[in-house]
């Protein structure tokens, strides 16, 4: 369901229709939770994320390959949502990079800039990374012949926004191939290389052991940071949408907004806890109830507004244009 006015809040409903003529007018915002990934060939991005999702049946690397040749040979990215949890309400998107060798024009740098350039041409306007993960694989030998990170041409901004260094997180794997007593000097090599960016409260993890515990402790942070920043802008929304409804709707959304919102901060904490999650009886129950009382509201809010005949006007053209 939607109307001619949903445009202007796009984190309470989607759009009906979505008008050729009037992209130029619609407010164009970035949909889903996206964390990306960088990295050396080998290090294991496509290990993670399938760790995190328990299947490669999205395009990542197939299980028989996890720890050979590089498998990702160009950026793509596929979406993931909770077992049981409808996509809008957990859009989360994994952007997959092929692996550099740190090379002159194959390096970290060079994959920071083709990442940008691949979210400018396939993603929303104004879209930003909630998550950035350089992933090293700590047995080569390459960190002691890289300077100290430094962002170039204001890439991490581009990606993450502004200041937003919590954003990225060095994660090292490979640790458990790792000769004995190597321990620090790897730890030392990896403070250095991450120096810059530990100062601006950079994360670094390591990710020691494959499986869906760890994968999800590092990648937990950036969902639920993202949760939150998509409660703002939900509250944001709603408070635009005071002035159109009655007082009496307008107080049933905040307090629905606030259930569902502790609802999702809870399943999204449990992520990792356990192999093949799944929402227990309670927590289907209630995610259920939560949905059939947005479908109510939002019938509520679609009489409140009435501009059915707004609509029918705005919308014409698409549908001659569908006719023909």
């Amino acid at each position: 369901m939607g109307n001619a006015f949903s445009h202007l809040f796009p984190n309470l409903w989607g759009t009906r229709f979505r008008l050729r003529d009037f992209d130029t007018y619609r407010k164009p915002v970035p949909k889903g939770i996206f964390i990306a990934l960088v990295g050396q060939t080998g290090s294991g991005m496509s290990r993670l994320i399938h760790d995190a999702t328990g299947s490669y049946e999205t395009g990542v690397s197939p299980e028989g390959r996890l720890d050979s040749d590089p498998y990702t040979a160009s950026i793509q990215d596929f979406g993931f949502t909770i077992p049981g949890i409808i996509f809008s309400d957990f859009p989360l998107y994994f952007i997959d990079t092929p692996g550099f060798d740190y090379a002159s024009t194959n390096n970290e740098h060079a994959a920071l800039l083709n990442l940008r350039s691949w979210i400018r041409m396939f993603k929303p306007l104004h879209t930003k990374v909630d998550g950035l993960v350089f992933m090293h694989n700590i047995c080569t030998d390459e960190l002691p012949k890289r300077p100290t990170f430094l962002p170039r041409h204001e890439v991490i901004e581009d990606l993450c926004g502004k200041n937003n260094w919590d954003r990225i997180t060095f994660v090292s794997s490979h640790w458990h191939d790792l000769e004995p007593g190597r321990t620090k000097l790897k730890e030392s090599e990896i403070n250095a290389y991450w120096a810059w960016m530990r100062a601006r409260n950079s994360k670094m993890e390591k990710y020691e052991t494959p499986s869906s515990q760890n994968a999800w402790k590092i990648l937990k942070p950036f969902v639920m940071n993202a949760q939150v920043d998509r409660e703002r802008r939900l509250k944001e929304e709603l408070e635009n949408l005071k002035i159109h409804v009655s007082e009496n709707t307008y107080q049933q959304i905040d307090d629905f907004l606030d259930r569902k919102a502790a609802f999702m901060k809870e399943i999204i904490g449990r992520l990792g806890e356990e192999e093949g999650f799944s929402m227990i009886e309670d927590e289907e129950r209630v995610y259920k109830e939560l949905h059939r009382e947005a479908v109510l509201l939002w019938k509520e809010v679609e009489k409140e507004l009435n501009v059915d005949e707004l609509e029918r006007w705005l919308t014409s053209g698409r549908k001659e244009a569908d006719r023909q």
